[in-house]
């Protein structure tokens, strides 16, 4: 097929509401970030998107702020996909490719196996939005532009979204008292794994530890060390997935549990933790890049550590006033639309040169890039994991 003919972004939009002219709107602004994105990024194959339009209300309870407060939560975005690969240039580290990033290298060989949605995008019908049009009324102070929290959440679609988190805290959190907040990132489950071993039914059930798994996002996350220099936080991935060999059967939950809060991967996650709210502790770097000026600052500024929020978007402070303002953790700037908000910080495009830098150090390729692998293939589990069936 002819490059030309080809749609970068395909919408398959769904709408809740009994408003059609509403609906309409959203889907037309939808297409319209998909068009903006590509405009920038070279999509060779079609990334297609799945774009709820719902009440967060009445659909999941969700009628206020999660802090209580008087805001709403407006979207959100995720890959839908992901597939475990082999990076070859980095240490045969196995880390989670989300399946829209995948499918722009063309020398992967053989390629995952491509199916479904590439990402999966909701946004709140409930809010207050703008929906940015030539034709449009001028925005009201209370009004959000629906274009820019759209481009945001398709962002995080595309992958800028760490694995890490304080799931394993929360679910620890609940069977032993006193826990100080710990960091992991998601933990690998092999397909394989028989089902009760991957989540224990209860305390006394046998359960499984295969290890830890990384982002694509997270091999360009590094972390302030004791001197002041910055250093790839994969090297602390890799000292977690030392805890019991990083393959084992545990007798029990509470065994595991236990095991974990006494080991010293336990004891450097939670320093992690720490620094997850440590203004200026955490950085994207492209270390095949030595131009500093294209490192970003994570955001770390929050009080206590934010899932979905910390790590996973850029340090409020030092962008939102700058042309690299897309990816802070609250985007939304209530009475202006995106052409206002592009031209207060003299910029013409929504994506700023640290997320273009960020987005091509992944693998995404503006016009003039060649496609490359990345060095990456396809993950082949090792035939001798516990509690799995061959």
């Amino acid at each position: 097929m002819d490059a030309a003919t080809i749609d970068p972004f395909t919408i398959d939009f769904s709408c809740d509401i009994n408003d059609s002219t509403k609906c309409r709107l959203a889907e037309e602004v939808c297409k319209r970030a998909g068009t903006m994105l590509a405009s920038i990024l070279d999509i060779v194959q079609p990334i297609s998107v799945k774009v709820m339009f719902v009440s967060f209300c009445q659909t999941y309870g969700k009628c206020g702020s999660t802090n209580g407060g008087g805001s709403i939560i407006l979207g959100s975005a995720r890959p839908a996909i992901s597939h475990l690969m082999t990076d070859t240039l980095d240490g045969n580290r196995v880390r989670e490719y989300p399946q829209a990033l995948l499918k722009q290298f063309d020398n992967i060989n053989p390629h995952p196996e491509y199916s479904g949605q590439d990402i999966i995008a909701m946004f709140n019908s409930d809010a207050d939005w703008y929906f940015d049009h030539e034709n449009s009324s001028p925005i009201q102070a209370e009004q959000t532009s629906f274009l820019l929290i759209v481009l945001h959440e398709y962002i995080h679609g595309l992958g800028f979204l760490s694995n890490y988190s304080n799931d394993l805290y929360l679910k620890f959190q609940k069977l032993a008292s006193d826990l100080d907040t710990f960091l992991t990132p998601k933990r690998y489950v092999p397909v394989t794994a028989v089902p009760m071993y991957a989540s224990a039914p209860n305390l006394m059930s046998p359960q499984g530890f295969w290890g830890f798994l990384e982002s694509a996002f997270d091999k360009f996350f590094y972390h302030r060390a004791a001197n002041g220099t910055f250093i790839p936080v994969s090297a602390i991935t890799d000292y977690l997935n030392q805890f019991q060999g990083g393959n084992i059967l545990f007798n029990s939950l509470l065994e595991f549990v236990a095991d974990w809060l006494n080991s010293p991967q336990c004891q450097v996650a939670t320093a992690l933790a720490k620094e997850a709210v440590t203004p200026n502790t955490f950085m994207l770097m492209d270390p095949n890049n030595q131009d500093n000026d294209v490192t970003s600052a994570l955001y770390t500024s929050a009080s206590e550590f934010m899932p979905g929020t910390s790590i996973s978007h850029v340090d409020t402070k030092t962008y939102k006033d700058t042309s690299d303002f897309l990816m802070i953790p609250s985007v939304e700037t209530n009475g202006m639309t995106l052409d206002d908000i592009l031209k207060t910080r003299q910029a013409t495009h929504p994506l700023g040169k640290h997320l273009v830098q960020f987005l091509t150090a992944l693998g995404y390729r503006q016009s003039i890039d060649a496609g490359t692998s990345k060095g990456l293939v396809i993950y082949q589990p090792p035939n001798d994991l516990v509690g799995t069936t061959s």
